[in-house]
């Protein structure tokens, strides 16, 4: 078997292409550990890596933020729905809930056409005081109410919260009645007055024995009680004649 020859020639072009082939590979992996920007300027790979670090780092403290306020803003809304379930579910019996909605639709059945004429005949009586430029002051309620307690009190019944309480009205519902009867004595005026004569005609009528310590009292209650009923009578009227100039249109029928 012949043996290949190797010639000095052939033995320099070997070595030649075997220093081109380390020339070519030291250039391709200098080239991989090197990226060239945008604008053109050579950066090595490790100059890079802590900028890509310090990007995932910021990308990282972003999303923990949003998470952190997805999850405040998910507990919020949880607390408010809880502390709210009250507009929604009015009971539960044995974890079975009502629906508020369901007690205002028996109740609207029950009272619905009631509640909404008072309604409407309290929002009549108040455009007619505005229009006339009046209205019921504070100091004029609250001294309904101081009057209301001092009865209560002197007839011993009781605190006048404890008599709303079994009616089931607040001190607020008082309020609001005694701004309307205030308001229909603005608009009825002398209508609703009464006279020493006509509390002396009652009296007389009705063959009242009334001690003379007590007559002052009793002649101011009985002063009230006229006025309330003449209060009755001239507001029905009033409030006839109210709802026949209004324009009142219905959406709802009971």
């Amino acid at each position: 078997m012949e043996r290949p020859v190797f010639s000095k020639s052939n033995f320099i072009v070997m070595h030649r292409e075997k220093n081109h082939s380390e020339e070519a590979a030291e250039e391709v992996t200098h080239e991989a550990e090197t990226v060239t920007s945008t604008d053109g300027d050579t950066v090595s790979e490790t100059d890079t890596a802590p900028e890509e670090t310090a990007k995932t780092t910021e990308l990282k403290k972003v999303i923990n933020v949003k998470l952190a306020i997805g999850i405040a803003m998910l507990v919020i809304v949880l607390a408010l729905l809880y502390s709210a379930r009250g507009l929604f579910v009015a009971a539960t019996v044995n974890g079975a809930p009502i629906g508020r909605m369901a007690v205002v639709a028996q109740l609207e059945q029950a009272s619905g056409q009631k509640m909404l004429d008072a309604l409407i005949t309290k929002k009549l009586i108040a455009q007619a005081v505005a229009e006339e430029g009046k209205s019921v002051s504070p100091d004029a309620i609250a001294a309904e109410v101081k009057k209301l307690e001092e009865q209560i009190a002197a007839a011993g019944s009781g605190t006048l919260e404890e008599l709303l309480a079994q009616q089931g009205m607040t001190m607020d519902d008082l309020r609001d009645q005694i701004v309307v009867q205030k308001q229909l004595e603005q608009l009825l005026g002398e209508k609703v007055a009464v006279t020493d004569a006509e509390v002396d005609a009652y009296i007389e009528k009705n063959k009242l024995s009334i001690p003379e310590e007590q007559l002052a009292a009793a002649r101011v209650e009985i002063s009230d009680q006229m006025k309330q009923q003449k209060m009755s009578t001239e507001g029905q009227q009033l409030v006839a004649e109210l709802r026949a100039k209004a324009s009142i249109s219905y959406f709802v029928h009971y």
